[in-house]
């Protein structure tokens, strides 16, 4: 017999193959919870389901440049951030901090200039123990970093360790 449009054969080992469509065929073949369809891509994960990952998961590191005066981390461009100091830059409040980033976190690798000695300061979103923010590594080409989570629509608390090499 000649199959239907959109029609695929499908066994299940145990009894004469059979023709299926629709939400039948998708449940079948495993793209389909009930008659939901999911969206299946080999190369992409779904994000409405629960995923075992079965190869290492990379993000970007998203370099902010040299700052002298202000930095602003974008938290939709990526997790993970890198900026050098070049003066005392003040970290304002991250673009993306709404909603949609709660529960997002990474990491942010401040690095001193060659010359060191520059103090950065933290807008009020950046949550960390005690309250109150670390004095960073003061030391040319000393490398802190910044690690975050994203708490609520107004702030990530943070936790940060000194004096990488």
């Amino acid at each position: 017999a000649v199959l239907a449009n959109s029609e695929m054969i499908v066994g299940d080992g145990t009894t004469n193959p059979v023709a299926e469509s629709g939400a039948t065929l998708r449940t079948s073949i495993g793209v389909a919870i009930g008659s939901d369809v999911q969206a299946f891509d080999a190369q992409n994960a779904l994000t409405d389901v629960a995923q075992t990952f079965t190869a290492a998961q990379r993000g970007t590191v998203t370099d902010i440049g040299s700052q002298a005066s202000t930095v602003t981390v974008n938290l939709d461009t990526s997790n993970n951030h890198k900026v050098t100091l070049s003066g005392n830059a003040a970290f304002a409040s991250p673009t993306g901090l709404d909603s949609d980033a709660i529960g997002q976190c990474g990491s942010i690798f401040i690095t001193q200039d060659a010359g060191g000695t520059n103090a950065p300061t933290f807008h009020a979103a950046f949550d960390f123990v005690g309250g109150t923010a670390p004095t960073m590594t003061s030391t040319g080409d000393a490398v802190d970093r910044l690690d975050y989570i994203v708490v609520s629509a107004t702030r990530l608390q943070c936790v940060v360790t000194l004096a990488y090499s």
